[in-house]
């Protein structure tokens, strides 16, 4: 669902969180979220697509890869597993040095 605040989020997240966010787009009618999905690679953020055969419509991802906005796209049962591991590896990171 968006709202009229979407231009906010959007602005806030490329602003703070930056080339550290992951954008993700499931399922769903429109290009609405396609269009945001692109914003966020162009500001080098890395994102990724559901797969048509886990997708129950595949509007929004279409529109998303024809706008080049994919970077890569997966199986709902990578997805997950793929943040989990990417979030971890940030928190390590993080981690200070002993």
């Amino acid at each position: 669902m968006t709202t009229g605040n979407e231009p906010v989020r959007m602005s806030w997240l490329l602003n703070v969180i930056g080339a550290k966010a992951i954008g993700t787009i499931l399922t769903g009618v429109g290009n609405h979220g396609a269009a945001g999905l692109k914003r966020m690679r162009d500001a080098g953020i890395f994102t990724i697509g559901l797969d048509q055969a886990s997708s129950v419509v595949l509007g929004m991802l279409g529109s998303a890869v024809k706008l080049y906005g994919v970077c890569q796209v997966m199986p709902l049962t990578k997805i997950v597993p793929y943040l989990l591991k990417s979030l971890k590896s940030r928190q390590r990171q993080r981690q200070p040095a002993i």
